[in-house]
């Protein structure tokens, strides 16, 4: 049988039990406690996040040879591109895969539903399209290309998977869009200076550099302030919907601000020990209910993750681990 394994390393954040497994491809394992899987852009290679929050490093890549890949938030699947194949693969006892598109552009953006049902992803030529996952396999539903609106930069699926919010970067201010399946894209807000977008329950909140502010649309369009300076918003750089908190990443404050999404009132604060540049979902972790997000972007392969347990309002270091390497056992 074949397996993957990692070199033994020494670990930075303290040893972890060889308690579980995740499944890599046929007959294949990489054996520890995984807390989610990660899509390494710079090496092109998804890599798993060995250990438990706190106690964690990233390994060495499970997949590899990548144009693209976005992994959902249960960890369960991942959809990937690879030479122009577009699939969606699932984890478990054994890998499944399922095609869903060839020569198919490479995507630039992408976003899951926080039940990981489906993902939305975007790209310059085959504009936004949302895949279903069920349980016999993968279905599209495309919502049209809104590129002559304007470049877009992110992307945020609504719960049912029916819309997709989105922002353009003009040359007059930002804006945000909703385009809804079997309609034309609606705008909900311009001439901003827009740095992030979230959706949950109905609602679209987007942050705005400019006014240090965070606002949201609700169903009916109708736009409010939700967060504003003096509660210690300034250079909104990440924006999160987590149950009924509205988490924001304060890049000049470096703190991340927790604030009640509906009425906006203050939750907490939890300092940073660095600059936060996001808030990108990043897996569910290692118990299965804890949404862990990264609050920095990863500018090479070797650099670490730092990660937000939204649950538990922590924020702790995974190195990335250069000493573990992949190794095929006959």
């Amino acid at each position: 049988m074949t397996r993957l394994i990692a070199k033994k390393m020494t670990l930075l954040l303290g040893a972890t039990s060889l308690a579980g497994s995740l499944a890599l491809a046929q007959d294949s394992r990489l054996d520890g406690p995984v807390s989610g899987l990660v899509y390494d852009e710079q090496a092109h290679s998804v890599r798993a996040m060995v250990g438990v929050p706190g106690a964690a490093y990233l390994g060495a890549p499970v997949m590899a040879g990548l144009d693209f890949a976005t992994v959902s938030p249960n960890g369960r699947s991942a959809l990937t591109l690879k030479g122009g194949k577009l699939s969606m693969v699932r984890f478990g006892a054994e890998l499944r895969t399922d095609a869903a598109a060839e020569n198919y552009p490479t995507p630039s953006l992408a976003s899951w539903t926080s039940d990981s049902s489906a993902v939305a992803i975007y790209g310059a030529e085959a504009g936004i399209a949302i895949w279903r996952i069920g349980a016999d396999g993968i279905e599209p539903a495309g919502l049209g290309n809104p590129s002559s609106l304007g470049r877009i930069s992110a992307l945020a699926i609504e719960e049912g998977a029916r819309s997709v919010a989105f922002l353009v970067d003009g040359d007059t201010g930002d804006s945000v869009y909703r385009t809804v399946e079997g309609s034309d894209p609606a705008m909900l807000a311009q001439g901003l200076d827009i740095t992030a977008i979230a959706a949950a329950k109905g609602s679209v909140y987007f942050a705005d550099r400019g006014s240090n502010s965070v606002s949201v649309a609700r169903g009916s369009g109708e736009v409010a302030l939700v967060a504003s300076e003096p509660l210690g918003i300034s250079d909104p750089v990440g924006i999160a919907v987590h149950g009924e908190a509205l988490l924001v990443a304060s890049g000049a404050n470096r703190e991340l601000v927790r604030l009640n999404a509906s009425s906006g009132e203050l939750l907490g604060r939890v300092a940073l020990e660095f600059t936060p540049d996001r808030i990108a979902p990043l897996a569910m972790g290692a118990d299965g209910a804890s949404p862990l997000f990264s609050l920095k972007a990863r500018a090479a392969s070797a650099d670490p993750l730092e990660v937000l347990d939204a649950a538990r309002s922590s924020v702790f270091f995974v190195p990335a681990a250069e000493a573990t390497t992949a190794v095929v056992e006959e």
